[in-house]
């Protein structure tokens, strides 16, 4: 109570200030943890960026937040859904030609494009490979309610194939979509 009454309008016009700031920020999507996620979601989480690295790109890019994972027994198998970020790194792909796109000691570009993906993959129980997959990845401003649906029906398609029980449905075959 020792302030002068310019100090404390001051100090409560910069409360009510940064107040209106957090509520004019976007809220940040919940990110996983990845040392929660099963090995199998992991796997097809490396899957998916080795998949966009072996496109048309020159950078390499890496994991930088996954958004969501979802790990699904169905009857003919197995779906994963993996929605993610990935970020461009200082590795190019001839550096990594040798290592096969694996990025791990890759370092962040520190204004490096940020991706967001959409992942998805199908398969048989007991098999490694899958029997049909989709990945795309966009610049998170190019993100538009077509795009969305399509990303959407296509990770339907590839849960279709292993939504039946074995022998009642017919493999898609891998898909892209970029």
């Amino acid at each position: 109570d020792a302030l002068p009454i310019s100090a404390k309008m001051k100090a409560l016009f910069v409360t009510l200030w940064l107040s209106s700031l957090a509520s004019w920020a976007p809220a940040a999507e919940a990110q996983v943890d990845l040392s929660t996620l099963s090995p199998l979601v992991k796997m097809y989480l490396k899957e998916a960026v080795k998949d966009y690295n072996g496109r048309l790109t020159r950078s390499t890019y890496k994991v930088l937040a996954v958004t969501s994972a979802e790990e699904k027994e169905l009857p003919g198998g197995y779906y994963v859904h993996l929605v993610f970020d990935v970020k461009q790194t200082h590795c190019h792909k001839m550096d990594n030609q040798q290592v096969n796109y694996e990025v791990d000691h890759c370092m962040y570009q520190w204004k490096g494009k940020v991706l967001h993906c959409v992942a998805c993959f199908a398969f048989n129980i007991g098999a490694a490979d899958p029997i049909n997959q989709f990945v795309d990845c966009i610049p998170k401003t190019e993100a538009t309610q077509d795009r969305t649906e399509h990303q959407s029906k296509s990770c339907q398609t590839v849960e279709r194939a292993v939504s039946a029980e074995p022998g009642e449905h017919s493999a898609f075959g891998n898909f892209h979509y970029w």
